[in-house]
């Protein structure tokens, strides 16, 4: 769902849309991070590293842009729960995640 962005297919229009207009979305993408911040939030930090991690490294890698923007926004959505992992292993992080940048 988070794949789903205003002006998917221009990428040229939607990297000009204002910062503070994509956070008061009211589209599908956005409803789809807010949940998954909230479930997140809920299963708690190993459970989120353990079912995240390879789907979202796979997300950071494909071909598609919307793809790729929906795996960062994941791994940002998820950072906050995961903060003291991510620090501890902060090399490994960045190893499965820096190549779809």
């Amino acid at each position: 769902m988070m794949t789903k962005l205003d002006n998917e297919s221009d990428l040229q229009a939607w990297f000009a849309i204002e910062e503070e207009d994509v956070f008061l979305s009211n589209d599908i993408a956005s409803h789809a991070a807010e949940s998954l911040e909230r479930l997140v939030g809920k299963v708690g930090e190993q459970m989120t590293i353990r079912c995240c991690s390879q789907l979202i490294n796979e997300m950071v890698k494909d071909a598609e842009w919307q793809t790729r923007h929906a795996g960062f926004m994941s791994l940002g959505m998820i950072a906050e729960v995961c903060a003291s992992s991510f620090k501890e292993n902060l090399a490994n992080v960045m190893q499965l995640h820096s190549p779809g940048i």
